[in-house]
């Protein structure tokens, strides 16, 4: 195999990786935006970076390529590539609108994130101001403080 044809292989398995990237950032996006447990995310999380050093080394093996065609590495070297052999320019094309689609996933995620983040934030200090000191209004075990705090606990059996 010719190593334009190489190149186009890699590409196709970069691209296939790419794909199965966007179905796990997907995934992410149905947990952060539904009521799933977010320990979820952990097991998300993991996965996403198996796969961001799956695509690291397929980008490294692309910029072989592209050195053993007498071509720079990266996106100055695919465009020159893409130019010299048409199999390769369009594998690059769907590669890039997929990895495109897949960057507009992770950044709308990401800030779904942030969100969820800035809500926790606001929970825990709405939390905080119900224990400014150790004089509060509920103890660490969450009993009150308040007068007629003395009263024995119900507890259900």
């Amino acid at each position: 195999m010719d190593i334009a044809a190489r190149l186009e292989s890699c590409l196709q398995d970069e691209h296939a990786a790419v794909l199965a990237f966007t179905a796990l950032l997907e995934e992410e996006s149905g947990v952060l935006t539904s009521r799933h447990d977010f320990g979820d995310l952990q097991g998300v999380s993991e996965r996403k970076q198996r796969f961001a050093e799956q695509l690291g080394m397929l980008g490294a093996r692309r910029d072989v390529l592209l050195g053993e065609l007498g071509l720079p590495a990266g996106h100055d070297g695919m465009r020159q590539a893409a130019a010299d052999y048409p199999g390769v320019g369009a594998a690059w094309e769907a590669l890039l609108a997929h990895c495109a689609q897949a960057a507009s996933l992770n950044e709308r995620n990401g800030a779904l994130i942030a969100l969820h983040l800035r809500h926790a934030d606001e929970a825990l200090d709405a939390l905080r101001t119900l224990l400014p000191d150790a004089d509060g209004l509920y103890s660490a075990s969450g009993r009150s403080r308040g007068p007629g705090s003395n009263r024995t606990s119900i507890v259900a059996r």
